[in-house]
C-alpha cells in the first residue's frame, strides 16, 4: 500500500503532509527499536531533513522521548515507553478518535463507490437480458395464437433459440457476479478471487501504480549509495541509480542536496561533486567499503499494467458494459423519435417496454428515456472512457520509463567502462515495454545523446554495408577523468570522521 500524500518535487521542501511524516517517522522508530539519528531517520524514509528535523521535536514531546548526546556531539533520538502518543486530554483524544473514524469512513465509502459500479453494470445487464427474454416469450405466445404448421414451427424454434440465448447470457452474468468470471470446481468450491467489485473498479481506474514508491526507494537508495561511497556524489552516480538524463539529474541532485544538506564542492582537478557529510552521522556502523551503488541501480521500473485483472474477466466486463452501452442508446433514441417509431422490427421492443412502465407511471416514454436510457448510456460511456483515457496517459509514462531503464543500462555500462563503450556490447534485453528492436534503437539513440553531452570521442568500429548501418565505439575520457578524481578523493575521505561516539548524556537518566 502506498503511503499517504507527503510532498512533491515541485513544491518546496517546507510544504508536506505533517501528519503522514509523523506516522512515517513513528513506523521507522518502531523499527529501529525506538532509537535513531536524525541521519538515520532521512535514510531510511528518504525524507528531507528539514521535515524529519521539524516533526521529531512534536514526536519527542507527544511519545515523550529521551534525548542522548554523543561524544560528536550528536543527538540520538530515544524513546524508552515505546511509539505510543503519551498525550493526555479530551482534545487530543478526540482528535485520534475523530482521524481513526475519517479513515474508516473512507473506506467505507470507497468500498460503497466499488459496488454501486458494479450493481450498474450488472444490474443494468440482468434487467436488459430479463426485457429480452420478456419480448421473446412475447414473441413465442402471440405467435402460438396465430397458430399454423409452416411459419408458425419457425417462429417457435426461432423463439426457442433466442430464448436459449438470454439464458445463456443470464447464467454467465451471475458467474461473474459470483465468481468474477470464473467457474466453480466439480466439488462446487468457489475460486479464489478479489470481489467482483474490486475487479470492476480496477478495469475503470486500474490497480495504482506498481511504481507508486518509486521515488521514495530511489531516495533510499541514493543515501544508501552515499553511505556505501563516503558522502560523495556526482551527477552521473544519480543517472545511475535513477536512469534520468544528464539534465534531469543534475535537476534532482540539487533538489537532493537541498532536502539531505549536500554541499557541492570541486575537486583539485576541477570534477564537480556533492558533499552529503550529515547522511554519515548514523547510529549505525558504515564501516563497509565504498562500492559503485545499491543494487537499486540495477532494478529497471516497472511499468503500470491496465490492470490485474485475468484477460477473459476484462472481456466479459467489457461485453457487460457494451451491451448496456447499445441498449441505452436504443431506449434513448427510441424514446425521443417517439410517438414517431413503428411498431413492427425492432420498435415493437421499446413499445413492448413503454408499456411495461405504462403501469407504474404516467409517463412511461419519459421515464423510458431517463432510467432505461440516459442513465445507462452515460454511465457506460464514462466506464469506457475513463479507462480509455487513463491508459493513454499510461502509455505515455511506460513509453518514458522503458528510455529510462534503457539509459539505466547504458550509465552502468559506460561507467563501468568509460575508456571504450561498444553499445553492441550493451545488454537490454528484456526491457519491460519495449521490443527488442525498440530498446536497441531507444540504446542508439541515448549513447549518442550522452556522448554528446560529455563530449565523447567517436571512432567507427564498422563502416556501413547494404541495409545494416554504421558501427562506432565511444570514448568518454572525461567522464574516465573524472571517476579516478573521485575515486581518489574517496580514498582520503575517512568514514570514521563522522563516526558520533559513545553517548556521553542522556536526558532520561537520574
Amino acid at each position: 500500500m502506498q503511503d499517504e500524500y507527503i510532498y512533491e518535487m515541485n513544491t518546496p521542501v517546507y510544504q508536506y503532509n505533517a501528519s503522514a511524516v509523523e506516522q512515517r517517522l513513528v513506523k521507522t522508530l518502531k523499527k529501529r527499536r525506538r532509537e535513531a539519528t536524525v541521519a538515520d531517520l532521512v535514510a531510511e524514509t528518504g525524507l528531507p531533513s528539514f521535515q524529519v528535523e521539524e516533526q521529531l521535536k512534536r514526536i519527542v514531546n507527544d511519545y515523550q522521548g529521551h534525548l542522548k548526546v554523543t561524544e560528536s556531539g550528536e543527538i540520538l533520538y530515544h524513546f524508552p515507553d515505546g511509539m505510543r502518543n503519551q498525550v493526555r486530554g479530551a482534545i487530543p483524544k478526540a482528535r485520534r478518535v475523530l482521524k481513526k473514524v475519517a479513515s474508516v469512513a473512507g473506506r467505507i465509502l470507497k468500498t460503497a463507490f466499488k459496488v454501486w459500479t458494479m450493481v450498474m453494470l450488472v444490474g443494468y445487464f440482468v434487467v436488459f437480458v430479463l426485457l429480452i427474454v420478456l419480448a421473446v416469450v412475447a414473441s413465442m405466445a402471440a405467435q402460438a395464437k396465430g397458430g399454423g404448421n409452416g411459419g408458425g414451427g419457425r417462429g417457435r424454434m426461432g423463439g426457442f433459440g433466442s430464448f436459449y440465448l438470454t439464458t445463456r447470457l443470464m447464467q454467465m452474468s451471475m458467474y461473474l457476479w459470483l465468481y468474477s468470471g470464473g467457474r466453480p470446481d466439480r466439488r462446487g468450491n468457489k475460486p479464489k478471487e478479489r470481489p467482483l467489485h474490486q475487479s470492476v473498479f480496477a478495469f475503470i481506474f486500474g490497480d495504482g501504480d506498481p511504481a507508486g514508491e518509486w521515488d521514495e526507494r530511489e531516495r533510499r537508495a541514493f543515501i544508501a549509495y552515499l553511505r556505501a561511497s563516503k558522502g560523495v556524489s556526482t551527477v552521473e552516480d544519480l543517472m545511475q541509480l535513477t536512469g534520468r538524463s544528464y539534465n534531469d539529474s543534475q535537476r534532482l541532485l540539487n533538489r537532493l542536496s537541498l532536502e539531505f544538506d549536500g554541499e557541492p564542492d570541486v575537486t583539485d582537478e576541477g570534477t564537480l561533486m556533492y558533499r552529503f557529510d550529515q547522511v554519515l552521522r548514523s547510529s549505525d556502523r558504515l564501516d563497509q567499503p565504498p562500492s559503485r551503488g545499491t543494487e537499486f541501480h540495477r532494478e529497471l521500473k516497472p511499468l503500470i499494467p491496465f490492470n490485474t485483472n485475468k484477460p477473459g474477466l476484462n472481456r466479459w466486463i467489457g461485453f457487460f458494459n457494451g451491451f448496456n452501452l447499445l441498449f441505452g442508446t436504443y431506449f434513448t433514441a427510441f424514446a425521443l423519435a417517439f410517438p414517431a417509431i413503428s411498431e413492427e422490427g425492432i420498435g415493437a421492443f421499446f413499445i413492448l417496454v413503454a408499456s411495461l412502465f405504462a403501469q407504474i407511471t404516467t409517463n412511461p416514454v419519459g421515464v423510458v428515456f431517463w432510467v432505461m436510457g440516459v442513465i445507462p448510456l452515460v454511465f457506460s460511456g464514462f466506464f469506457f472512457l475513463i479507462p480509455a483515457v487513463r491508459r493513454a496517459r499510461e502509455r505515455r509514462a511506460n513509453r518514458e520509463r522503458a528510455r529510462e531503464n534503457v539509459r539505466k543500462r547504458v550509465i552502468n555500462a559506460v561507467l563501468a567502462h568509460p575508456g571504450e563503450v561498444d553499445p553492441e556490447m550493451i545488454q537490454i534485453s528484456g526491457t519491460p515495454g519495449v521490443s527488442a528492436e525498440e530498446a536497441r534503437s531507444l540504446l542508439h539513440e541515448i549513447v549518442r545523446e550522452y556522448a554528446a553531452e560529455r563530449g565523447a570521442d567517436v571512432e567507427e568500429k564498422r563502416p556501413a554495408s547494404g541495409a545494416n548501418p554504421a558501427a562506432y565505439v565511444y570514448r568518454f575520457g572525461d567522464v574516465e577523468r573524472e571517476q579516478q578524481d573521485i575515486s581518489t578523493v574517496r580514498a582520503r575521505r575517512n568514514v570514521a570522521d563522522h563516526d558520533i561516539g559513545d553517548v556521553v548524556f542522556d536526558s532520561g537518566s537520574d
